[in-house]
């Protein structure tokens, strides 16, 4: 009799452990269906804000087209920034100011496989203190899907020097060179984009590499003419000074919108500044360069 009821109680124990092992694994996965779903419900939440970061970037991004910049002739104005003036684009190995004098400084390209494209502006700041050139217009050349930074050099007040972080102050124009240094292989043909970045908004224009070439040929031509007779006449300076006042007068009568016409500058204006380029360029013709400038302020 002792024998069965001690069978019984054995029983009884281990009918108790199994139904007690068994809460456990139910539970035990229970609490890991649970966990499972919390993480689960984190990952889509954290996928979610992951989605509405992109989403957010993806709408940051300015896809707004760079806007046109004035080449021919005429003066862009950024209002409280400045004002600038395309003087020219020059494909050269060598960096020089507009009077050259014993003292002036150059700057040579010093790899032989690349040369530089020199952008040269007329700038004239409307802040309210002095700037370096880099920080009121930051320019960068592109070429065949490639880009290459600028740096700048100031020409000095009268025109003699290069300097290097020079500041531009309030009120004052000078003269800037953007230069860039590219492989010579791809500055001899297709498209070269200009693009400004004026108080973070971009202003571009394109040019073609081959006509870019061809005045390199006609600059070297006529460089080494300049050499032997120090100088224009009087009718070469009529002449120059008349295209300028003509290209000016061509691009206002390209423009349809009246108060655009109005706001850009005038012909006169523009024979002016491209004598006051002259006078830069040839000091010792001045009074030449004033008698071809009245003949064409004249009407002549």
């Amino acid at each position: 009799m002792n024998k069965n009821l001690t069978l019984k109680l054995l029983l009884l124990l281990l009918s108790l452990s199994l139904i007690s092992c068994g809460k456990k694994d139910i539970i035990s996965k229970s609490n890991n269906e649970t966990q499972s779903s919390i993480k689960k419900e984190d990952n889509n939440e954290n996928q979610d804000t992951t989605s509405n970061v992109k989403e957010e970037n993806n709408e940051n991004q300015d896809t707004t087209p760079p806007e046109l910049f004035i080449i021919a002739g005429g003066t862009n104005k950024v209002p409280g920034i400045c004002e600038y003036y395309l003087k020219d684009i020059n494909i050269t190995p060598e960096i020089k100011p507009s009077v050259i004098t014993e003292s002036s400084s150059y700057y040579d390209v010093e790899n032989a496989d690349n040369i530089y494209i020199d952008v040269i502006l007329d700038v004239y700041s409307l802040g309210n203190e002095s700037k370096l050139a880099d920080d009121i217009i930051a320019t960068k050349i592109k070429i065949k899907n490639n880009e290459y930074s600028c740096f700048s050099l100031v020409e000095s007040a009268d025109g003699s020097d290069l300097e290097k972080s020079a500041s531009i102050n309030p009120l004052e124009t000078r003269t800037i060179h953007y230069v860039a240094e590219v492989p010579i292989a791809d500055s001899t043909n297709g498209e070269l984009e200009v693009i400004l970045t004026i108080n973070g908004k971009d202003f571009s224009n394109k040019f073609s590499l081959d006509s870019l070439q061809s005045s390199v040929k006609e600059n070297t031509q006529q460089s080494s003419q300049q050499d032997v007779k120090q100088g224009l006449t009087e009718e070469e300076y009529y002449m120059i000074i008349k295209e300028a006042k003509q290209r000016q007068q061509d691009y206002i009568d390209s423009i349809d919108d009246p108060k655009v016409k109005q706001s850009v500058q005038t012909p006169y204006s523009a024979a002016i500044a491209e004598s006051t380029a002259l006078y830069i360029k040839y000091p010792d013709d001045t009074d030449t360069i004033d008698a071809a400038l009245k003949r064409v302020l004249n009407g002549e």
